[in-house]
């Protein structure tokens, strides 16, 4: 059983995707029992006891402020045990990677990923939310897709279609006063629509919330509910990207476009006149583009499945050592060069480090499943790059 059919038993995996993913909504109310997946996970059988554990993991928590003021009134990245005492005190925790906290959480986050076909160039993640009675999250949409699983307590949502804007690709609150209002090109509404739908979720309750989607949350008793959430790619993403990269494999792209202020005449106008040369230097190669060229490029850029093929091997002469937070690369020719990285690419380093022959792709993402797959593959060309690493054809 797939976890979608977990989710929606009611209308099952292929109902699902074929009358709900990706525009429409769905709740699913029944028991917790019915999430196999999720059984024996004794970090999300008590509110307590997951703030232990992502403490014990170093993973922090992100503090919603009592003035509600969103995103633009919180507390990042604050000690597990910390937020605890501010949970109690009636304010928001939001955590981030539950997937580093609980293992069994990264292979449903991989699985729902690949059963709702998307790319793993996918912005996909987990997430922790734990609320206290009372208001919990103010009128605001998401930029992402999101699938709720209620843990603990009880919480209403209130959720409707989002007639203003439809596909946004930033998130959304009323609550920011201003900040980025005259970005969208309607008015926006300040209350809820009147055709909003009212849920209360339970544990053993389920929901998907498409992209965009107006809604807000009241925490009806204390409760920790888990997400999954995935930023799509929109057409336009991979369209930029592609011409971005091609763009920039040209010198006269790649030139200081000298004159944008606009304060010397002469600059502008000669500024203007290359950028037309460009244009249609650019037109004629667009149209020389197929469908099949811009989505192959993308997913070999973003580090889709496809480049699991890939091998790779050290240049010859290269030592590669590290310390807490970066790695020291010396090569043959006596010259050093050092990389500041994240501690979890630091450990995809140290994994490469102690490679004497041929690897490829997937055994790099096996050996450092805490790094996504985009991550690893952009890590591997960053490699390729400065001469470190060697794609073996």
């Amino acid at each position: 059983m797939s976890f979608l059919d977990e989710c929606f038993p009611k209308v099952g995996e292929e109902k699902f995707l074929k009358s709900y993913w990706p525009e429409r909504a769905v709740v699913n109310h029944g028991p917790m029992s019915r999430f196999l997946s999720l059984e024996n996970i004794p970090e999300l059988e008590d509110i307590e006891e997951f703030l232990k554990s992502c403490n014990r993991k170093g993973v922090n928590a992100q503090v919603d402020l009592p003035d509600k003021r969103d995103e633009h009134h919180r507390i990042e990245n604050l000690n597990a045990n910390d937020a605890l005492k501010l949970f109690n005190l009636g304010m928001n925790l939001r955590i981030a990677r539950v997937h580093d906290v609980i293992p069994s959480v990264r292979e449903i986050l991989r699985k729902l990923e690949h059963d709702l076909g998307l790319s793993e160039a996918t912005g996909a993640t987990s997430l922790v939310y734990i609320s206290p009675k009372g208001k919990a999250a103010g009128m605001h949409w998401d930029a992402n897709a999101n699938f709720v699983v209620q843990i603990l307590g009880k919480k209403k949502w209130r959720f409707a279609p989002n007639k203003s804007i439809k596909y946004p690709l930033r998130r959304y609150a009323v609550s920011m006063n201003g900040h980025d209002v005259s970005r969208w090109p309607v008015e926006l509404p300040k209350k809820m629509p009147q055709e909003s739908t009212n849920v209360i979720l339970k544990p053993g309750s389920a929901m998907y919330l498409p992209r965009g989607w107006w809604h807000d949350t009241e925490g009806v008793e204390p409760s920790l509910s888990l997400n999954f959430t995935f930023t799509q790619i929109p057409f336009s993403e991979i369209m930029a990207s592609v011409i971005r990269q091609r763009l920039n494999r040209h010198e006269q792209w790649r030139q200081l476009a000298f004159g944008m202020t606009g304060s010397h005449l002469n600059q502008r106008q000669k500024l203007e006149k290359t950028m037309n040369d460009l244009i249609q230097t650019f037109l004629g190669d667009i149209g020389t583009l197929k469908a099949s060229d811009l989505i192959n490029e993308f997913e070999r850029s973003h580090g889709s499945v496809a480049g699991q093929d890939f091998k790779f091997r050290k240049e010859k002469g290269v030592t590669i050592d590290l310390n807490r937070t970066k790695a020291m690369v010396r090569f043959s020719s006596g010259n050093e060069l050092a990389i500041d990285m994240s501690a979890e690419l630091l450990t995809t380093i140290s994994w490469i480090s102690k490679q004497n022959g041929e690897f490829m792709f997937k055994d790099v993402c096996d050996a450092t499943p805490h790094v996504s797959e985009p991550g690893v593959y952009r890590l591997l060309k960053k490699l390729e790059d400065a001469k470190i690493l060697v794609e073996v054809k």
